[in-house]
């Protein structure tokens, strides 16, 4: 129920290193080697990008979401297209999915 431990999983899963994703999401490879290996917290956004950057299917992006120390706060109106984009786009690429959210009005870092 780690969710570093899941996000070691996933990545080893994707075959994918964290300056590759990191590269992909815009986020430095240090900050998520320090994500994954529970050094720093992170924030919701950078969780969401992580699994959006690495196309986890929905039950597990929920899984790692639920075990983090941060949640969707689903009366935010951001945090619900996260949650769509999680669901339902989770396959498209991220300059995809940043314009879907951006015509929702919901950007993502």
């Amino acid at each position: 129920n780690s969710y570093t431990r899941s996000l070691e999983i996933v990545f080893d899963w994707r075959g994918v290193t964290y300056k590759e994703l990191g590269e992909k999401i815009n986020i430095d490879a240090k900050t998520i080697g320090r994500i994954v290996n529970g050094e720093t917290k992170g924030s919701i956004n950078s969780i969401v990008l992580i699994c959006l950057g690495l196309n986890l299917p929905p039950l597990i992006s929920g899984h790692i979401i639920k075990n983090c120390p941060h949640s969707l706060n689903m009366s935010d109106m951001n945090h619900q297209w996260y949650n769509f984009a999680l669901t339902y786009k989770y396959t498209k690429s991220i300059k995809e999915i940043r314009a879907f959210l951006l015509q929702q009005g919901a950007e993502l870092l």
